[in-house]
């Protein structure tokens, strides 16, 4: 099928900055018309009356940047319609779910690696409710998860579910949490008495991360892809360019590019690919098993990121530098 007029991308959530950078570059390289059009549904009440009204606007495919936005999946695997998503899709495995930075199982493996490498054994787990948590890969890696509390998403303490695992002795502490909760975290567990090291998610780098946590985000670990430091990334990794580039034009109007920005962005990518030259989306399906590509947080094969594509690295004053 012969493409026909632009790119229809709906959006679940409010995540748009990389998204809308991202197309912004494909506009500029276009020689005939847009190449995209965006439509957006970013006040969320009903994950799946948002994916319906979006469904029945006639997108080619969907981007959920939030966790709400999983709650299409039934409507997008109905529908025929691929559906990428920016966060770590906890278990879930359909023929037109596919995601884009890590996934969560690379999350929880490099997650732990960062632990090992700081050379600690016995972590406790501040974890919001619903989230998977890292036990078998903990076991894999020879750590032991001392104890977990979980909190509800209208949580506004911590304090108390900190000093309850700092009684169990833990050598480091993880926050489970993606960012609107991991700067409150990282600030109560201070606040709580906690001095260990304190280890973050990867969708949990962001501006409202120092922003919140303050002083109490200072050397903070996280597993992170090299956007969140371009300026270090070795020029021999095949993406250092299109990382480096992404971030020259990104940051100027939006500041460093967050983990999100750069999964969102990468969203739009492997979509452009999938449907160059067309837009079926049986066959943007097909293109998506087997892309492979530059991305800004990774090298994608078989539309996956490639093992090592997260690099420990630690915060200071606001900014991130490899460990």
């Amino acid at each position: 099928m012969a493409s026909s007029g632009p790119l229809r991308i709906g959006v679940i959530g409010n995540e748009l900055q990389g998204i809308r950078y991202r197309v912004g570059t494909l506009e500029a390289s276009a020689e005939h018309g847009p190449a995209a059009e965006l439509l957006t549904r970013e006040e969320i009440t009903d994950p799946r009356e948002a994916a319906a009204a979006l469904l029945d606007a006639g997108v080619h495919a969907l981007v959920s940047t939030t966790l709400a936005g999983l709650a299409v999946l039934s409507q997008a695997q109905a529908a025929c319609t691929p559906l990428v998503s920016t966060v770590p899709v906890p278990g879930a495995a359909m023929p037109y779910l596919f995601q884009a930075g890590p996934t969560r199982e690379q999350v929880d493996r490099a997650l732990m690696l960062a632990v090992k490498n700081a050379q600690h054994d016995k972590v406790a787990v501040l974890s919001l409710e619903g989230q998977p948590t890292p036990e078998s890969e903990a076991a894999a890696r020879g750590v032991t998860i001392t104890g977990i509390e979980t909190f509800a998403a209208t949580a506004t303490s911590f304090v108390d579910a900190v000093k309850a695992l700092v009684a169990q002795n833990p050598q480091a502490l993880i926050v489970n949490a993606p960012s609107p909760f991991a700067g409150p975290a990282a600030r109560d567990a201070r606040t709580a008495g906690w001095t260990g090291p304190v280890f973050v998610l990867p969708e949990a780098v962001g501006p409202q991360l120092h922003r919140v946590a303050g002083a109490a985000a200072d050397g903070i670990i996280a597993p992170l892809p090299w956007l969140a430091a371009p300026s270090a990334m070795p020029e021999t990794l095949p993406n250092a360019s299109t990382v480096k580039r992404f971030a020259a034009g990104f940051e100027p109007a939006n500041g460093p590019a967050s983990v999100a920005d750069g999964s969102a962005a990468d969203a739009v990518t492997l979509l452009h690919l999938a449907f160059l030259g067309h837009r079926d989306r049986e066959s943007a399906r097909a293109q998506l098993q087997a892309m492979c590509c530059l991305g800004v947080t990774g090298v994608y094969n078989h539309a996956r990121l490639i093992e090592g594509a997260l690099v420990d690295m630690t915060a200071q004053a606001g900014t991130w530098a490899p460990v």
